[in-house]
């Protein structure tokens, strides 16, 4: 890779943009802890995101516990 497009693809990493999440809707509800759901995510983007990925995860919340669960990582 020349110069350039080393110092851009720098830029590009050190460049974050805000999400702001709008809304998120889960179905169906109620479901079955094995049930699969589908999530519906309305968000805002600050600039735009090139190759832009997202990890979703939930922490369950037992007594004395809150292991993470992770829904959807592309990383």
């Amino acid at each position: 890779m020349d110069e350039s497009k080393d110092h851009e693809a720098e830029k590009a990493v050190s460049t974050k943009s805000t999400v702001d999440v709008l809304a998120v809707e889960i179905s169906p509800n109620p479901a079955a802890l094995s049930d699969k759901l589908m999530l519906k995510v309305d968000f805002h983007l600050e600039t735009p995101v090139a190759n832009g990925v997202w990890d979703i995860e939930y922490v369950v919340d037992c007594v004395m516990k809150h292991p993470i669960i992770h829904i959807l990582s592309n990383s």
